[in-house]
This record gives C-alpha cells, structure tokens and sequence, in this order.
C-alpha cells in the first residue's frame, strides 16, 4: 500500500477532502457485450479453437480475446492522464512496456494481480436508472428526455440521487456502485445493420455517467469501486474538459466495471425490495494484466453472469454485514501515493 501523502488532512472516513484532491495530472508533475462478433473500439472478438487430442478422447479449447469486449474491471493499466502521461502513482508507458534485459521478464507493475490476490468483495449498491427513468415517477423527475444508449448522453447525478431515493437505497462508505442505465436492453433490439453503423462512426458515443466534478465528488465520498452495463461507464465521447477514466483510474485507483450483464440482478431486487446485495468478484489472476473478465456476481439466491464464463458459486450471505477482505473501510485511499509497486489503488 502506498504511504499517506503528507500535507492532506484526512477526515472521519480516513481520506482526504474531496476539495483537497487534484483531478489533473500536469505534465510537469510527478504526482504519485460485445465479446463475439464484431465490436466497438476496434478491438478484437473472441475467438475460439477447438482442438481434438486425438489419439485420446480428450478436447481441449483455447479462447483469444481482448478483455475489454467482455465483462471486465478496468485495471491501472488501461487508461493514464493523456496530457501527463502518467498512470497512476506516476507510472508511464514505458515502465508498463518494461521488459527486463537480463531475465526477459515483463514487468508487472500496476497489473491486476494485485486486486486478483483478494478479489473484489464488498457490498454492491445497484441503481437501477433505466427501471427508474421508465417509471412515472422518473418520468416526471428525470433531468434526461430522450435517453439513447448509442448517442452521447449524460446521466446527471441528479437522476442517480432521485433513482436511489425512489429505491429507499441508503448509501454507505465503501460501497460498490452499480449502474443498470439499459444499455443490455438497448442492445437486444439492435440489427447487425445497425451496430454496424453505430461502429462506423468514430468516435463512438454510448450513453453513460456525466463527467463533472459535482459526480466525482459523489464517487469519492461512497464508493470504493464502480460498474455499469455500459461499454465505456461514463458518456462518450466526452462533452466537458476531464475524463472520469483519467480521475478515477490514473488519479485515484479507483475500479470501473464495464459491458456488465445487470437484468436478473435487477429483476431480483424489484422483486425482493431490495437493491444492496453481497458481491464477489474473482480476477483470473494475470500478472500485468491490463483489465480482466468478471466470473461473477454474487447475491442472496442469485448469480448473474454476464459475457464471461460461469465460474463461482451462489454465497448466502446478509449484505449489510459482509466486509471486504481487500480493505476495510477505514483503509480508504489516501490520495495519490508515491510507491509505483502499490498495484491496488484504492481497493484495500
């Protein structure tokens, strides 16, 4: 873990002030659904080989992707200030691109092992905007007109605040965040033709999070970790002057979930009341991984998987009472560190 910065004061959570926190990167500092077939970002579908052992009765497969067209947590790897050039605790590409002269070993740092050690584990808060937006309440209250998933539209924080209060959700420190903004939903009425012409234009523009500093705020004061069904979690192509990516990964360390597969969660909470829920998520464990596919969610009597392999089992548990292994949440990250090997951001 990092040490603490000195010079922030921390408040009750043990972090500092949001007022506190720089969101940018200068460049002079040194600050410490879509997995088959054709797919967004130009990046390659899953592809896989099967392969007969004859003489043996026996099969195996091999399966090549890019993690980012599945159901995945970006890792710290991924996405670095773009003006800076730094990724978190001011790592650059050249120490990720690292290979070791004498041993010919990659380097790992930064890589998603470090959160594969533990998992990803605590209580998931789902808000589920699009169930919301569709009801007359959310109707009449909701900022947004005419959400589109394929066009660049923002979900005001508003929205998300009025969504959570219409659930009687109640927010708790360390609480991992999940967005139901209907992308899925969106996506299976789309033709081939038409995700085609949604995939020619560039840049793409998928519905998400609005980037403000009013929303990282809320982020920084709640959640440990946050997710969405969406392919990229906040809107895009941006339409203000910072990228969520770049503040919550490169400057915080902080998990974006993306592409996840949230209609049975959802369909359990409405039916259940009830939209807090325990959530286990084991990384494959790759050392130096860039981002990494998510087995599973875990809630009372319920799994949803998403693009990814079912791995994992059902845990019933009381979520209001599970405590991630990671970190507890007085372990809070405490602004930007200066140790480049501290690989777990603000999961701790």
């Amino acid at each position: 873990m990092a040490p603490p910065v000195s010079g922030f004061k921390l408040n009750a959570n043990g972090v500092p002030d949001f007022d506190a926190l720089p969101l940018r990167a200068e460049i002079h500092d040194s600050p410490h659904a879509q997995a088959q077939g054709e797919t967004f970002f130009q990046r390659d579908a899953l592809h896989r080989q099967l392969i007969d052992k004859a003489p043996r009765i026996i099969n195996d497969d091999v399966w090549t992707f890019n993690s980012q067209v599945s159901t995945q947590w970006d890792g710290l790897r991924h996405f670095a200030y773009q003006d800076a050039q730094k990724f978190y605790n001011g790592v650059e590409q050249g120490d990720i691109h690292h290979v070791d002269e004498h041993t010919g070993e990659r380097s790992t740092v930064l890589g998603i092992q470090a959160w594969a050690e533990q998992g990803i584990v605590g209580r998931g808060v789902l808000v589920d905007y699009h169930g919301w937006r569709a009801s007359p309440e959310g109707q009449t209250q909701s900022k947004v007109k005419e959400y589109d998933s394929f066009e660049s539209v923002s979900i005001p924080l508003e929205d998300l605040q009025a969504c959570l209060k219409a659930q009687g959700t109640e927010l708790k420190f360390g609480d991992i965040l999940f967005i139901r903004s209907g992308f899925m939903v969106s996506l299976a009425t789309k033709t081939k033709d038409e995700l085609a012409t949604y995939r020619a234009v560039v840049p793409h523009h998928f519905g998400g999070v609005e980037q403000s500093e009013d929303m990282l705020r809320w982020i920084w004061d709640h959640f440990a970790a946050v997710a969405g069904d969406q392919p990229s979690f906040e809107c895009w192509p941006t339409k203000e002057s910072l990228l969520l990516h770049e503040v919550l990964l490169a400057g915080w360390g902080c998990p974006i979930g993306e592409l996840f597969d949230l209609e049975k969660l959802a369909e359990h909470c409405r039916e259940q009341n009830r939209w807090t829920f325990f959530k286990r998520l084991q990384e494959a464990n790759g050392s130096g991984d860039i981002s990494n596919t998510c087995p599973l969610i875990d809630t009372p009597r319920v799994v949803t998987y998403a693009f990814s392999p079912p791995f994992g089992s059902v845990m019933e548990v009381d979520p209001d009472k599970a405590v991630s292994p990671i970190r507890s949440h007085d372990e809070r990250t405490r602004a930007i560190g200066s140790d480049p090997n501290d690989g777990a951001g603000r999961l701790r």
